[in-house]
């Protein structure tokens, strides 16, 4: 770049500049850096990148809020940067106002940063600066060997056009010798667009000045508030990373404020931070932009239709776009959708002085939102607002219009959930009558009576003037009558409501799959309420898909965890665990706490684990679904557990806690019929353990259905037995509907029955099949429960024996299914020093260990190795010699620390 030649002698200059009045002491404190904090905190981030652009730039616009720290930032880096380069500082005060005086400071602290001046006199006070001042100040700045830094404080008070002309005179004809470095809480009048253009410009706004967590953590010490990091994230995500407000915590949180009051509190704070932003930022605005900001400090998306609707004015965009130069803390987010928003802290005092001023217009003004937002199409914050304008008879008929019931009903977290605890309870209407039979159903409370008569009522008018409320009240009808209704008259109203859903008009379709998998999923729990069985897995399956479809979670696990019930009772017990486990997966994407998780999962993976005689993982199941049963699950749930729990009981012989799990359930007549089925199939099983065949027969001959499949083999164990019978049992080893645990426990009881009669040779084939059955499955319980006549030909039969290898519980890898419990969150514990075995354990050591780990009694170890209880026993006190202990517990414990088990 050529210099500018100058035609003033250097000598001139030099005396001018002689005059420049340093001993003013106001002068000297404007053209020196204000003093640090006496800790200052270093944010070397944010120091790097202005040497970076102070290096490679012409211009370094530092432009935010006021309170953002520009000024601490500018000072630390003036005194600590490692620039070989003169640094001068100007604070810019009113007095800039007049372009001598300000180009006379100018001048003064670039001589003070220790570069001569030659040619540049000082601007007369009371006279227009010639451009000539500005020729010879480049040709001075341009003659200095290393460039000069200028360092503009206070910016945004330049409001003289000299002073921004001659400054972008500067930046465009002294450079590369010319730095600028301006901290302003607006952006300056200089061309900026051509700086960007020309990329010779660096910026540092807000989102870059904002505190980090751990910056915040730095400074919150330093000024002697000692909290803890949680309470700090806390804080700089409510402050959103402003110096101001951190600083300002921080003196409340020294005055013994308490920390988590301080953190709820601060956006409401009426005291110094409020006062900060009045003085600072709203008392500053001129009175239309003042009373802008307050009527739309009622919502937090600052639209400009919106925003114009609010003010009635039509300036609402170019004003938003001025604030947001103005570092008004305005801001237009990348993410809001072309919406402007303000700092939250700025809106709650907004919203504070609103009220304060004007609380009349409050109501009217949230009510022009609610019209806008609906209008729009965005029922959420369209209710939000009805609700804060107190009209909630508006914001019962926006609910509906936004079909909020398929929300509610549909989704864990609806977005419409908190708005039901401030509904009043009386308040009248068929809009509110609706909404509040779903709130309440999603709760798990029982709908009152009226309140389903008058929702009857509305799905039964054949000219309903409101398509939409006819619909949410057919939902919500079919969701209650699902569950406290006769199933026949349930399924009815779901067919009914689908009917509708089918002949709704386009508009209303739109939501529609949400609406038909909620009717559905109500269609199905009615089904399996009834039923149960291969009719109930269809409309589960049915159900599951379709909310699947419609990105219901809330359905789709509930379905899931009912499938895998149905499924385990039929013996599919891989499918069942799938299942299970699929509704577990989705409860866990959610984070649902363990007493809102599906308890029919928790039920079908303790069965899948009892038929599988893993009996501690079945235990844990079972207190994970007791925990979570809840509304209609009840009818199921509770005493299925109970029918687990007795079969658990009877396998461990323990015959008179097998009756008590069942005493509550058996005058139950309110179970659904395939679950009173099972209850008194549970009951005639113990019948059978105490020797009571006749009672047996008596009990199932009193089924709804005495010729099942599984009543058939109670019935034929009993006559085995010696009871009589009003009909000959029936073989259902060749029942292919029957479920899978009633063909294998007839495959056992043939091949006993060849046993009894001797012969060995037929009864061998049939076990073959009971184990060529139940092995995909690994439903290990029915020969686990079987005679011990049978366990000892799987010993003797070399056949049998190497196909019922599986039947070990540790013979193969069995999948987890233990649910998770706090003992599973300790850390793992190295081996302890003690004592090691003295001698090794055998495998059949190995394997009763095993078997002591999972909590098995002795009886159940000697069933699941087909070896007496003796031997057993023997082994028992092998295996605590070798390990060095005296009880099984402390033997499982030392054996799980030396990595055997």
């Amino acid at each position: 770049m050529s210099r500018i030649s100058v035609s003033e002698s250097p000598a001139a200059g030099s005396a001018r500049n002689g005059e420049s009045g340093s001993g003013d002491p106001v002068l000297m404190s404007t053209l020196e850096p204000p003093p640090l904090p006496s800790r200052p905190i270093i944010r070397a981030r944010l120091e790097d990148r202005l040497t970076y652009g102070v290096r490679e730039k012409s211009l370094v616009l530092v432009s935010a809020p006021a309170g953002a720290g520009k000024t601490v930032l500018a000072a630390s880096w003036a005194e600590a940067h490692d620039l070989p380069w003169p640094v001068a500082w100007l604070t810019v005060d009113d007095a800039c106002d007049r372009s001598e005086v300000f180009w006379s400071y100018v001048a003064e602290t670039i001589v003070r940063s220790g570069v001569t001046l030659r040619h540049a006199n000082r601007p007369p006070l009371g006279e227009v600066v010639p451009n000539s001042f500005f020729i010879r100040l480049a040709a001075d700045i341009l003659d200095h060997p290393v460039p000069v830094v200028l360092v503009l404080d206070g910016a945004d008070r330049l409001v003289s056009r000299d002073a921004t002309v001659g400054l972008d005179f500067l930046l465009r004809h002294a450079r590369p010798q010319f730095r600028l470095v301006m901290c302003s809480r607006a952006d300056p009048q200089l061309p900026l667009h051509k700086y960007r253009l020309t990329d010779s410009m660096a910026e540092l706004r807000q989102d870059a000045l904002a505190f980090t967590v751990a910056e915040a953590q730095s400074l919150l010490s330093s000024l002697g508030a000692k909290v803890s990091r949680d309470v700090v994230a806390s804080l700089t995500e409510q402050t959103e990373g402003w110096a101001a407000g951190l600083r300002l915590a921080a003196a409340s949180l020294k005055q013994g404020a308490d920390p988590k009051t301080l953190v709820e509190s601060l956006a409401g704070d009426d005291g110094s931070v409020a006062e900060y932003l009045f003085a600072e930022v709203l008392d500053a605005q001129p009175p239309r932009v003042r009373d802008f900001l307050l009527r739309t400090s009622v919502t937090p998306q600052l639209v400009p239709d919106l925003v114009d609707r609010l003010t009635d004015r039509a300036d609402g965009r170019r004003t938003l776009a001025t604030l947001v130069r103005a570092n008004a803390f305005v801001e237009r987010p990348p993410d809001f959708g072309g919406a402007y928003r303000v700092h939250p802290l700025f809106r709650e005092l907004l919203k504070a002085q609103l009220t304060y001023e004007s609380p009349e217009d409050v109501p009217e003004l949230h009510r022009r939102c609610a019209q806008w937002f609906a209008d729009a199409g965005q029922y959420v914050p369209a209710v939000e607002h009805a609700v804060a304008s107190g009209d909630w008879l508006y914001a019962t008929s926006l609910l509906i219009g936004g079909f909020a019931v398929g929300s509610l009903l549909a989704h864990d977290n609806s977005p419409y959930a908190f708005l039901f605890d401030s509904m009043p309870a009386d308040l009248p209407g068929p809009h509110a009558t609706v909404l509040r039979a779903a709130w309440m159903f999603r709760s798990g409370e029982s709908v009152p009576a009226g309140d389903i008569e008058h929702v009857t009522r509305l799905v039964q008018q054949k000219r309903a003037a409101d398509t939409v409320l006819r619909l949410s009240a057919a939902v919500v009808l079919a969701a209650v009558t699902a569950v406290e209704a006769e199933p026949a008259r349930a399924k009815q109203v779901a067919d009914h409501a689908l009917e509708l859903l089918r002949q709704s008009p386009p508009k209303e379709q739109a939501t529609g799959a949400v609406l038909s998998a909620i009717v559905l999923t109500a269609r199905a729990t009615a089904v399996m309420l009834d039923q149960g069985g291969a009719d109930a897995a269809g409309a589960l399956k049915a159900a599951a898909a379709a909310a699947d479809a419609a990105g219901c979670g809330r359905l789709k696990r509930q379905c899931l965890g009912d499938l895998a019930v149905v499924e385990a009772l039929r013996g599919r017990l891989r499918r069942a665990s799938e299942l299970a486990r699929a509704a577990e997966g989705l409860a866990d994407d959610c984070g649902l706490p363990r007493e809102r998780r599906p308890a029919a999962a928790a039920l079908a993976l303790a069965w899948v684990s009892c038929e599988e005689f893993h009996h501690a993982e079945a235990r844990r199941w079972e207190a994970r679904a007791h925990a979570s049963v809840a509304d209609y699950q009840v009818r199921f749930v509770q005493p299925l557990l109970a029918v687990l729990q007795a079969r658990i009981h009877r396998s461990r012989r323990d015959l008179e806690l097998a009756e008590n799990a069942l005493g509550q359930f058996v005058a139950n007549v309110d179970s659904p019929s395939w679950v009173r089925e099972l209850e008194l199939l549970e009951i005639a099983a113990l019948h059978l353990a105490q020797a009571h065949p006749d009672q047996a027969i008596g009990v199932i001959d009193g089924l709804p259905n005495p010729h099942s499949p599984r009543a058939e083999v109670v019935r034929s164990r009993a006559t085995a037995l010696g009871a009589s019978s009003r009909s000959a049992p029936r073989d259902v080893t060749g029942d292919q509907a029957a479920p899978l645990d009633a063909v294998v426990e007839a495959w056992i009881d043939r091949a006993y029955g060849h046993l009894e009669r001797g012969e060995v040779t037929l009864a061998v084939p049939a076990v073959q099949e009971a184990l060529q059955l139940a092995e995909p499955e690994r439903m290990r319980r029915p020969f686990m429960d079987s005679t011990s006549q049978l366990r000892g030909l799987l010993r003797a039969n070399a056949t049998l024996s190497a196909s019922a290898s599986w039947l070990r519980p540790s013979s193969s890898k069995v999948v987890n299914l233990r649910p998770a419990s706090a003992g599973d969150d300790r850390p793992t514990r190295s081996p302890s020093p003690g004592p090691v075995t003295t001698e090794p354990l055998s495998e059949r050591e190995i394997e009763v260990l095993r078997l002591m780990s999972e909590l098995l009694s002795t009886e159940e170890i000697g069933a699941a190795m087909f070896v007496s209880v003796n031997t057993v026993r023997t082994h028992v006190r092998s295996i605590l010699r070798k390990l060095a202990v005296s009880r099984r517990n402390e033997a499982v414990r030392r054996a799980r620390e030396l990595a055997i088990v």
